[in-house]
């Protein structure tokens, strides 16, 4: 989860765009449900398969009609796919840990392990990079986004779910497709085509459906 997804996360957010990235990052909850299912832990429900269904023909509207203009490529989408897959593995593997300790000694350890996976695998690329030549504004983009983007934005996601609980919580990531395709279109110029508008109503819609659709549990929990 924090060595595969920020690889897949951040290489395939350099290859396409915002608004695809935003909308494929929506669909985890999709790809959880499936992932669940196909391990035996849950027995999926009609509206689960139709938001599903639905989830992925709105990927495929994106990915297949991506405007050129918006710095979209099948290789980022791929890899921003990946990353998805990655996280929810994770997601999976760390519902259990999350019940008996805490949330945020959880993602924190997990975060430490990951980064000594990941920064091994990346000292290639550390080692090569002319760090002199990095600007003011690339500086304060990484220091806003290790701070606003992971500590501050885990702290208030974990409070959320102590005070108004999962299911209340999870409903507030739906807004980051709508709120991230605003902004690409406002400050990066991409383009806000029909085929983007309706793939983004389906991915939305999808996951609403999953959110709705019930699931039983094939296993029965740990006492």
């Amino acid at each position: 989860g924090h060595a595969g997804y920020p690889y897949f996360f951040i290489g395939g957010l350099a290859r396409t765009s915002v608004a695809n990235s935003s909308l494929m990052l929506a669909a985890t909850p999709v790809v959880i449900a499936l992932i669940s299912a196909a391990m035996g832990q849950e027995r999926i429900g009609r509206l689960h398969w139709i938001g599903a269904a639905l989830s992925m023909f709105g990927i495929y509207l994106v990915v297949g009609h991506a405007p050129k203009g918006g710095g979209a490529s099948l290789t980022g989408d791929v890899m921003m796919f990946t990353g998805v897959i990655c996280w929810a593995i994770y997601t999976l593997g760390a519902r259990h840990l999350m019940q008996r300790h805490s949330p945020v000694g959880v993602t924190g350890l997990s975060m430490a392990i990951g980064s000594l996976i990941y920064v091994p695998l990346m000292s290639r690329n550390i080692l090569r990079t002319d760090w002199t030549a990095v600007t003011v504004g690339t500086w304060t983009a990484l220091i806003y986004s290790a701070l606003f983007a992971l500590c501050v934005a885990y702290t208030i996601w974990y409070v959320a779910v102590r005070e108004i609980g999962s299911a209340r919580t999870s409903v507030y990531s739906n807004l980051v497709p709508i709120v991230a395709m605003v902004t690409a279109v406002l400050t990066l110029g991409e383009q806000l085509t029909f085929a983007r508008l309706v793939g983004a109503s389906a991915v939305l819609l999808g996951v609403a459906l999953t959110r709705v659709g019930k699931t039983a549990p094939l296993v029965p929990p740990e006492e």
